[in-house]
């Protein structure tokens, strides 16, 4: 009987994001940033944004639609697809598509050969719909995504449900609070693969002193698949059309630090996001584009 054996590399990479053991396989790929500015500052809970971190985040201004798309890598090459296509201000509802990919595994026996016997990938597919209301300074939000993980011939599929809520406690400050991935997945071969249950708590404080407008930002983090707790630190500085984000993600294990740039030119927006890690596996950097439709 066969069996993949993947190089070292690999195999660490893998192991990081979640792709190694059979019971967690490919459910790691929910916390992965998929745009840039969410990457940037560090992942905030608090902060307008894609709903990744927080359904109630979503704000979309105006009756026009704002389309985004974003691509770009993880460790070890795992590649970063994703598009959003949201609406709507007070009441605001998006749908999305995230994808990830892992190419050129190698499936080896326990023999030394200089060719592979066949070449696999694994993947993991969330499309999302996410709906926010504002109740006066209460904004509440809730987010419904199919899943669907694979990896050689096996898949899995499911359900997920994520839950949050922000409440501006005064003009410049907001507080927040999601509870990401409430759901189950189908068995995989023998074993049913676990969600990886995030409760976010976080507050975001903006100091408009002109021409720099400055926003502070604090999130703490449990998941049910990380030791201890994740405390996530991020700033973004807009002065005219440009905007400066950085962002730490400190851990027991694991020190993140991250960055980015986005400029704007009327309805477009260009955004950069890299992240650097304690890890030496790979520079996760995500290139993103919001457009205002018309």
């Amino acid at each position: 009987m066969y069996s993949p054996m993947l190089s070292i590399y690999r195999s660490i990479v893998i192991l990081l994001i979640g792709w190694q053991s059979l019971g967690a396989l490919g459910t790691q790929f929910l916390a992965i940033p998929v745009y840039a500015d969410q990457l940037a500052a560090g992942g905030q809970t608090a902060w307008t944004g894609d709903g990744v971190t927080n359904p109630a985040a979503i704000d979309f201004s105006g009756s026009a639609l704002h389309l985004r798309v974003g691509g770009g890598q993880w460790l070890g090459d795992t590649r970063i697809s994703a598009l959003q296509l949201g609406f709507g201000g007070d009441q605001s509802v998006a749908l999305g598509v995230r994808y990830l990919s892992l190419d050129d595994l190698e499936l080896r026996d326990e023999r030394p050969l200089d060719d592979p016997l066949a070449e696999y990938n694994a993947h993991g597919l969330a499309a999302d719909l996410v709906w926010a209301r504002s109740l006066g300074l209460l904004r509440v939000g809730a987010g419904v995504h199919y899943l669907n993980l694979g990896v050689y011939t096996a898949q899995s599929e499911g359900l997920a449900l994520d839950l949050g809520a922000r409440y501006s406690l005064t003009k410049n400050i907001n507080l927040a609070a999601s509870l990401l991935n409430l759901g189950r997945l189908d068995s995989f071969e023998d074993e049913r693969p676990d969600l990886p249950r995030r409760l976010l708590i976080g507050a975001a404080v903006d100091l408009n002193h002109s021409p720099v407008n400055t926003s502070l930002g604090m999130t703490v983090e449990y998941s049910s698949q990380v030791d201890g707790m994740i405390l996530h630190l991020g700033s973004a500085s807009q002065w005219s059309r440009l905007r400066i984000s950085l962002g730490t993600e400190l851990s027991p294990e694991v020190i993140r630090a991250s960055g980015g740039i986005a400029v704007s030119f009327g309805r477009y927006q260009f955004q950069y996001g890299a992240q650097f890690g304690s890890q030496q596996v790979g520079l996760p950097q995500i290139l993103s584009c919001s457009i205002r439709i018309p």
